[in-house]
């Protein structure tokens, strides 16, 4: 396993530090943004914050993806596309070894430089307290299991799609639509989970709601939102979404992992 995590590694130098650069500067900006939202909160301003907030748990949630994508199309497309996976077949055991490897490596890959931004979408939630009226731009909840469970799903199907086509320009952007349509289908069933879910929120009785992704407070003030989640349907709700969206993941690496042995090099 070392000498293909080696060279896994080492063709994905280029990419790694690209995704984790943009994973860097992005988790730096939003600590930042924190650090305002803060103190924002304490001087009755906020609301002038949510607008960034919006777009920047919109990036935290949008960004993993994408790096997944991209790491998912080097790790296995590329072997084909430069004509070397026969060299990366004979210095692993078998071809289904190879192939576990190099998906193993990748998703480490993916994890390290998604994990930064699902702790920074965590944060960015929570500075925003119980009085958030706003989530992302596109109402996908950015809690940090589904953050890094959505990356790991994305780099399964776009490893795969690599597996298939055997071109890196195809698989990415192949790997992108069956990406979104597969966890476009688990967020609306998820979504309609919810609002199945939900319970009219009374204002003047004490209490904590989830409304999607944010905790608002029943204490008599003014709240927008009339439906919310209670704490323990949230949790299992999230429970339930995460484990679809790495499901997702799973049941598109096996065939692959199966059929390798049968693969020929372009």
């Amino acid at each position: 396993m070392l000498t293909v995590a080696r060279l896994t590694l080492r063709r994905l130098r280029s990419e790694g530090v690209l995704c984790l650069g943009l994973s860097v500067v992005l988790t730096t900006a939003t600590l930042l943004l924190c650090v305002q939202v803060e103190a924002a909160r304490s001087s009755d301003t906020l609301g002038r914050w949510m607008d960034l907030v919006s777009y920047d748990l919109s990036a935290l949630v949008l960004v993993p993806v994408l790096v997944a994508i991209v790491i998912g199309t080097s790790v296995v497309a590329s072997e084909f596309d430069r004509a070397t996976a026969v060299f990366a077949w004979s210095v692993a055991p078998s071809r289904r070894r190879w192939l576990l490897d190099v998906l193993f490596v990748g998703a480490l890959a993916v994890l390290i430089a998604s994990l930064p931004l699902a702790v920074a979408a965590e944060l960015l939630t929570r500075s925003v307290g119980t009085t958030a009226i706003s989530a992302s731009l596109i109402s996908l909840d950015p809690s940090a299991a589904l953050v890094l469970a959505r990356a790991v799903a994305a780099f399964g199907v776009t490893a795969v799609v690599g597996f298939v086509t055997r071109r890196s320009l195809p698989t990415f952007l192949l790997g992108m639509l069956v990406t979104c349509l597969l966890l476009g289908a688990v967020e609306f069933g998820f979504e309609a989970w919810r609002e199945a879910a939900a319970l009219p929120i009374d204002p003047s009785v004490g209490g904590l709601y989830f409304v999607f992704n944010r905790v608002v407070e029943g204490n008599g003030f003014l709240i927008l939102e009339p439906y919310g989640l209670e704490p323990a349907a949230r949790t299992g709700i999230l429970v339930a979404q995460t484990a679809a969206t790495l499901l997702v993941a799973a049941l598109s690496v096996v065939p692959a992992v199966a059929l390798v042995e049968e693969r020929r090099p372009a």
